[in-house]
């Protein structure tokens, strides 16, 4: 079988795959003549005597009453939180984006925030009843408004935090700023994260690890004695973090005596991987470089992508950690800022280090070059007389973490069959499908 028939079986074959993806498409309830939005900057709109709620498609909210049909007000919106118009009401019933909320009184209803609903005589978290709140005490707590209380209780979307103690709940802070983290909280026995406790942690000390170049959104905590990634414990014994900073390493890295380890996220499981000569302490000289009584280390990090016609996506991230060898850490010590100018035009900023009569550039941001397709990003080189080149040294160890991606070419595809899918559908209604491009309305 010829190549070109193979493709051609492979394409068919996907096709018919998602011949039922397309056809989902094909009978959205979508409104194909003159509309309206119902109110400015909300997601309800209204068309022929129906509503609806816009969520990645037009939800029809079926019964509903057009009459007596309005948005709720958002109360976080007098404290300054941003929060989603995603409650209504008409004379009949209470609404949460299209669905009905069973129990809830119409006339005295009102919208918290954060997806939170009461009236006289209850209170919810989207359509679910919260039992034991108080309707009357219950509101978004002012220090962290991710979570909320009644009198008694502290919640967090809608679960119930047994044992929190309200008068002793308190943010949790940034190293060394006064930056709340909103994801953690804490009373005088407990660390929550997103409403879990934190096992072993001390609130008395406890506070939030600030990740450099943290696009992630990737989450540690201390209590200066064990370490968190989110709720889970890092380690049961007592481990130093080295490093936190994603714009030199793919990974975050903490020792314990001779030993290196780094926390696999996938796995959420520290491992092993570089094993010093000594078990001394270890100084960070500047970002992605450091010393011990006996040598001087450095970073390197890179980004794996594929390199086949079929697939050219990120396949997985490496960090090396790199023993610099025959300099003495004591002499080791900066000299001065400097400019690079490259040969392709541009410059790098970073600082030049000596040692032994030979000179280092630390660069201040290597990520760059990782990111390139192959491009390895050292947090070190070799500066002799003007010209930089890479460290040679086998005295090294690296970590590799693979990363779940698809191809290009396929994303791309299941993309071109949707597209397909919503033009099939809505054919013809070029006003409305401007008017929600517009107003961004997107998922």
């Amino acid at each position: 079988m010829n190549r070109n028939r193979k493709i051609l079986i492979i394409i068919i074959g996907i096709l018919i795959a998602f011949v039922p993806m397309i056809a989902l498409f094909i009978v959205l309830e979508i409104p194909k003549k003159p509309y309206r939005e119902m109110e400015k900057s909300s997601r309800y709109f209204m068309y022929e005597n129906e509503v609806y709620f816009l969520d990645n498609r037009h939800k029809k909210i079926r019964g509903a009453d057009i009459e007596s049909f309005v948005i709720l007000e958002n109360r976080a919106k007098r404290i300054g939180l941003y929060d989603h118009r995603v409650g209504a009401k008409d004379k009949n019933h209470v609404y949460f984006e299209n669905k009905v909320i069973e129990g809830l009184d119409p006339s005295s209803v009102e919208y918290i925030g954060r997806k939170y609903f009461k009236d006289k005589n209850s209170v919810y978290f989207e359509t679910q009843k919260i039992e034991r709140a108080d309707p009357n005490t219950f509101n978004l707590i002012a220090i962290n408004y991710y979570y909320a209380s009644d009198k008694s209780h502290l919640y967090y979307e809608g679960k119930l935090l047994e044992g929190a103690d309200l008068n002793t709940i308190a943010p949790v802070f940034y190293r060394n700023e006064d930056r709340k983290n909103e994801l953690y909280l804490k009373d005088k026995s407990r660390v929550y994260f997103r409403g879990k406790v934190l096992p072993k942690a001390n609130p008395e000390t406890f506070f939030s690890i600030r990740l450099e170049s943290n696009q992630w959104d990737i989450e540690y905590g201390t209590d200066g004695i064990y370490y968190y990634f989110e709720d889970e414990l890092v380690s049961e014994d007592k481990i130093t973090m080295l490093v936190a900073d994603r714009g030199f390493s793919n990974h975050e890295i903490f020792y314990e005596g001779k030993q290196l380890y780094y926390y696999d996220i996938k796995d959420r499981e520290l491992k092993p991987f570089f094993k010093r000569k000594t078990d001394s302490p270890i100084e960070e000289i500047a970002r992605g470089l450091y010393r011990d009584s006996e040598h001087v280390y450095f970073l390197s990090e890179q980004w794996d992508w594929g390199n086949g016609r079929k697939n050219r996506a990120l396949k997985g991230k490496r960090t090396k950690m790199i023993r610099l060898e025959d300099v003495n850490p004591v002499e080791f010590r900066y000299v001065k800022e400097f400019k690079y100018k490259e040969k392709r035009g541009g410059e790098r900023r970073g600082s030049i280090y000596e040692a032994g009569g030979k000179e280092y550039y630390h660069p201040d941001y290597p990520q760059f070059e990782a990111e390139r397709k192959g491009g390895i990003a050292y947090s070190l080189y070799r500066f002799e007389s003007g010209s930089m080149s890479d460290l040679s040294t086998k005295d090294s160890e690296e970590i590799y973490t693979r990363v779940s991606n698809t191809s290009l070419y396929w994303t791309v595809f299941v993309g071109a069959l949707i597209i397909i899918g919503i033009l099939l559908k809505v054919g013809g209604q070029k006003k409305m499908t401007d008017f929600f491009e517009k107003k961004g309305y997107k998922k």
